[in-house]
């Protein structure tokens, strides 16, 4: 049974209902104050039991009306703390001042790899704290926004940005961490970016070592021959793969190395890291 009591704010009011309780032998499972209202929870109790203790507290002085409710106000909260934690794509986390882990949606269990009955409660791994920022983000209140970030426990990068959490003092209480798998979030660059027609002249560059590789693209760019970009991740292989068959004319062909998602037609998509040698198309 969940009641709530809308009231005056009156010295000795909790002790007067308190008491109510007492005489009528019914325990308090929880008790929550806020302005003007008094929430109350106690056991279940049969009708006619519930019915005399509903009409002992409408008779406390102070108490404007006795309402029953579904959910105490805490658990309220929390369940719409869920639902909208439930809702977004990117992992969410939050650690406090002593490392436990005390919030982690199922997209962060998703992006991280995690088992979300282990984790929760417990102290957040070394490796994992480390990777996410939260060491440095509990140790110097500082936030780091937009991180890319290789993660041990997903074997895979990710986008990172951190944020502490601080008391009315101002000091450092814990820290939320927000997790974007790094696939997602170049899937969308690319749906954002795809519509729009470019050209190497939209690529803007100051160095004598970026001249020489736009010469090189430029010259590639001209032939129907197909053609292999390596690189490191993040180093712009989709980049000039988009522009290469943009300003190429004829056949228009590619062959990327890459694991970000294909490029519209005629790019063509191709992880060459579980190739064998002899199998590559291009040498």
């Amino acid at each position: 049974m969940r009641l709530r009591l809308p009231c005056v704010n009156r010295v000795g009011l909790i002790h007067d209902i308190t008491q109510c309780l007492a005489k009528r032998q019914v325990n308090i499972v929880s008790l929550e104050v806020e302005q003007g209202n008094v929430f109350l929870e106690c056991p279940y109790l049969e009708q006619e039991r519930e019915e005399a203790l509903i009409h002992a507290l409408r008779k406390i002085g102070g108490v404007y009306r006795v309402e029953t409710i579904a959910l105490m106000p805490s658990k309220e909260r929390t369940e719409q703390l869920n639902a909208i934690l439930g809702s977004v794509q990117d992992g969410i986390l939050t650690v406090n001042q002593d490392y436990l882990l005390t919030q982690c949606n199922m997209a962060a269990v998703r992006i991280l790899r995690l088992s979300l009955a282990s984790v929760m409660g417990q102290p957040i791994d070394d490796s994992l704290a480390g990777n996410l920022f939260v060491q440095e983000t509990l140790r110097t209140g500082k936030s780091f926004r937009n991180r890319e970030v290789f993660v041990d426990s997903k074997g895979g990068y990710c986008i990172v940005s951190t944020l502490p959490l601080r008391n009315r003092q101002e000091e450092v209480v814990g820290a939320v961490a927000v997790v974007r798998d790094i696939r997602e979030v170049r899937e969308l660059v690319h749906k954002i970016t795809a519509s729009r027609p470019v050209t190497f002249a939209d690529i803007p560059f100051t160095s004598t070592a970026m001249a020489r590789v736009m010469e090189q693209a430029r010259l590639y760019a001209r032939s129907d021959s197909t053609v292999l970009i390596c690189g490191e991740t993040g180093t712009g292989k989709e980049l000039f793969a988009g522009r290469s068959t943009v300003d190429r004319p004829g056949l228009r062909r590619l062959l990327y190395r890459s694991i970000a998602r294909p490029f519209p037609k005629p790019c063509w998509k191709a992880s060459c890291l579980a190739m064998k040698r002899e199998r590559l198309p291009v040498r």
